[in-house]
């Protein structure tokens, strides 16, 4: 029976450690967001090198029926955004717990350092981090005052491998 146990332990623990890392995230490789998720809906490239891809690359996410788009430069993403689009959409308003959830997968918390400092503008409520920034599109009423739900989630790591203290908050709003 112990023996038994062991080996439950171990394989639900390699399990574990296979799963979370086929997660759609921030430094992914081209090859691992197609393990997660399949061959791309588009594709668009940057740059004629196809060994270190630059462009963008769109594919089916499993939330709400979104899609996730993610922009690749030297062949990992540093962008990934989640949205309603396509025909599978099940849900075009999120509330800000169901946001969370997406942007755990997009940056898990453990990958985005400290928090720092929070944003909010009319179209946009940004949480800036140590190593990189999650920011909730929000849906305005007809004046434009009050925010009635979430229509986007946007991750971004900060250029060339920067840290709080050496960016530009307003560039990455």
């Amino acid at each position: 029976m112990r023996k038994f146990f062991s080996v439950f332990l171990c394989l639900s623990a390699s399990l574990l450690l296979f799963e979370s890392n086929t997660q759609a995230r921030l430094e992914n490789k081209i090859t691992e967001n197609q393990r997660q998720y399949g061959n791309e809906l588009v594709s668009k490239q940057f740059s004629d090198n196809n060994r270190n891809f630059s462009g963008k690359k769109t594919y089916q996410f499993p939330l709400y029926g979104w899609q996730l788009e993610a922009i690749y430069r030297d062949g990992k993403s540093f962008s990934e955004s989640a949205r309603p689009r396509g025909n599978k959409v099940k849900k075009q308003i999120i509330t800000e717990r169901e946001a969370n959830i997406i942007s755990d997968i997009l940056y898990p918390k453990k990958e985005r350092g400290k928090y720092r400092k929070q944003i909010k503008n009319a179209h946009f409520i940004s949480h800036f981090f140590e190593n990189g920034v999650v920011s909730y599109e929000m849906l305005l009423d007809k004046r434009g005052k009050n925010h009635l739900g979430i229509i986007g989630v946007r991750a971004v790591l900060y250029s060339d491998e920067k840290t709080f203290k050496s960016i530009k908050v307003n560039a990455y709003q």
